[in-house]
């Protein structure tokens, strides 16, 4: 699904631009798991609701009603999360209601809230899959009188550019790299010069984006 409306490269096919999708969903998980935080996964068949904000708010409802007080919420989509980047976030929850990461298009690669900070309504009609999302989220801290402790900025992943982009700046050592490298130099010739040398083509925001996961 993630593939289907997310084009990573155009010049590969539907299952290479899926093996990429695949790649960052497991990457997500294992970072996820070595935080030792306890892990939901809501991917389609646990999601509910008709928007992605309704469907990320009734995700975040069902945490909560674990007992849990704190949520924090990444999709898939930015590689550069670590397990030192959650147990930051965790450690701002102690002192703020809210914690976002802010994605360079101005929408957000993590978000950490407390339950008392919550609001369904207001939460669900945020500008979600937008450039305007981190001006919402300023909003709704003003309407409910919360300081939002704001993370690195870093890029995610939603076009052809993007995806390049992170690609040039995901560390060479890493697990992540070196499968997408194989990914994609079984299809091109010449990785680094497609690298250097690919005139990506930006890819509007889609409506469905990848599935969040709750850890």
């Amino acid at each position: 699904e993630e593939a289907a409306v997310k084009v990573f490269d155009s010049s590969l096919s539907f299952q290479e631009n899926k093996a990429i999708s695949r790649s960052l969903i497991s990457h997500s998980l294992d970072i996820c798991r070595k935080s030792k935080f306890p892990l939901f996964q809501f991917f389609s068949d646990k999601q509910n609701g008709s928007s992605f904000g309704e469907k990320l708010s009734n995700a975040i409802e069902n945490v909560f009603s674990l007992g849990y007080e704190n949520v924090i919420a990444v999709g898939s989509d930015c590689p550069f999360i670590t397990t030192e980047m959650l147990q930051g976030a965790a450690d701002n929850l102690a002192e703020k209601q809210l914690v976002l990461g802010p994605a360079k298009d101005g929408g957000v690669y993590l978000l950490g809230i407390n339950k008392s900070a919550y609001t369904r309504e207001k939460f669900m009609s945020l500008a979600w899959n937008s450039k305007f999302l981190q001006a919402g989220f300023k909003n709704y801290a003003e309407q409910t009188d919360l300081d939002i402790s704001w993370l690195d900025q870093y890029s995610d992943i939603d076009s052809e550019k993007e995806f390049k982009i992170v690609l040039k700046n995901l560390s060479k050592s890493s697990l992540l790299y070196k499968t997408l490298f194989d990914i994609l130099n079984c299809h091109i010739v010449g990785f680094q010069y497609y690298l250097d040398n690919y005139s990506s083509i930006s890819q509007s925001s889609h409506a469905q984006r990848g599935p969040p996961l709750a850890a």
